[in-house]
């Protein structure tokens, strides 16, 4: 018997009392002979997917405090996450606790389905805490390089940075309801999630480019698992906690490497020696296309790797540039890559709903559809229910 059948058990069997449930109960909520039952409470039999969520169902509780004893409540991620972290704001609190909760119904789907989650495979650099700003920035571009380097990627844009992390085993996904002085980004680790990253893509106009490089920020902080948990702030850039300036030095290196940035530029016949001298509209917007990144993030690298002067770096600050306008205008495509941030959970609904585990209702539900609308859409990707809509469906998909 494996400890993890083991400790299953055990918290079946002590939910079962907690609730005054006797085993001939469960058997027959679950379609069971009550051997079966005490045979699961004993760890000498496996309990399936299906049977597990019927489980979840009938005792009030999240597959996931089934699954893990470690993981903390959302309540815990929250106290974490605000404190001393930036503006602590009651939208701020109900946006975070919505993502969370989306996350937890994430994993709940990947257990119905049978889906393992991808084990993070983290690299582990280990470093000390950097002595000065310069120190952190050295150590951020360090890691940059390397995790570019282990994962192949050269010097060549990442064309989908949140799809990569997403790859690396990371819980990628979108907050909502707050805008970008509340809450741009946060990342925290439960035993039962895994490690996670929201963003907010709400200021960006669906473009992705802040979304990428909070995403890059929060990748930073798995890396080096120097935090728990935090939240990220664009107007922290300024920030004197030098754990966030190795973060952001890792992220503007990561999706704008030194090498690539200057190819780019010299191919596009505005490097002159080792400097731009001249950046108009135009160039920025194409350059911010390109590589994926929002303006402040580009104006950043490009005077952190001293290929603009100081100077030309402010006055492109200040300057209003119309992305969606010049991009039009440049016959550039515009993406909407924020899609990504929600698509995952959509699809395992989606696909639990054709197995027949789940409701039509639960599953318009999980997919931000009304009911009709949802089978509309369903009908519109070819997927059709293998079971009736009046099929018994126990548990919370009922």
């Amino acid at each position: 018997m494996t400890q993890s059948r083991a400790a299953l058990a055990a918290r079946l069997k002590a939910r079962r009392e907690e609730l005054g449930l006797t085993q001939a109960h469960v058997a027959d909520a679950l379609g069971l002979h009550r051997p079966a039952v005490s045979e699961i409470e004993a760890g000498r039999r496996s309990v399936s997917s299906e049977e597990l969520f019927r489980l979840a169902g009938l005792y009030v509780v999240s597959i996931g405090e089934l699954l893990s004893d470690a993981g903390p409540r959302p309540a815990d991620v929250l106290n974490a996450v605000f404190r001393g972290q930036g503006p602590d704001t009651v939208r701020g609190r109900l946006a975070l606790a919505r993502f969370i909760e989306r996350c937890r119904e994430e994993r709940e789907l990947e257990v119905l389905l049978g889906i393992e989650p991808a084990l993070p495979l983290r690299p582990g650099y280990r470093l000390d805490l950097p002595a000065a700003r310069g120190a952190a920035i050295q150590q951020g571009e360090w890691v940059a390089n390397e995790e570019r380097r282990r994962l192949g990627l050269g010097e060549e844009p990442i064309r989908n940075p949140l799809e990569l992390l997403a790859r690396q085993g990371i819980r990628i996904g979108q907050i909502e309801g707050v805008d970008g002085a509340e809450l741009d980004g946060v990342y925290f680790e439960t035993a039962e999630l895994g490690p996670c990253v929201g963003v907010n893509p709400g200021t960006d106009k669906g473009l992705g480019f802040r979304a990428a490089f909070t995403a890059a920020h929060e990748y930073a902080h798995w890396l080096v698992a120097d935090v728990q948990a935090e939240s990220f702030h664009f107007g922290s850039a300024a920030t004197t906690d030098l754990r966030e300036v190795r973060a952001n030095a890792f992220a503007a290196a990561f999706l704008l490497p030194a090498d690539g940035l200057k190819k780019y530029f010299q191919a596009s016949g505005l490097l002159a020696g080792h400097r731009i001298v001249h950046l108009g509209q135009a160039d920025v917007v194409r350059a911010m296309f390109y590589f994926g990144v929002s303006k402040p993030a580009l104006i950043f690298r490009l005077i952190n790797t001293r290929l603009i002067e100081q100077g030309l770096g402010e006055k492109l600050r200040v300057e209003d540039v119309q992305i969606a306008a010049t991009a039009k205008a440049l016959e550039i495509p515009l993406r909407a890559e924020t899609e990504f941030l929600h698509n995952r959970r959509k699809m395992l609904a989606l696909e639990a709903w054709r197995r027949g585990l789940l409701s039509t209702n639960r599953a318009a539900e999980l997919c931000d559809r009304p009911l009709e609308e949802f089978r509309a859409w369903a009908k519109s990707l070819g997927f059709e229910q293998e079971y009736a809509d009046d099929d018994i469906v126990v548990g919370t998909a009922g």
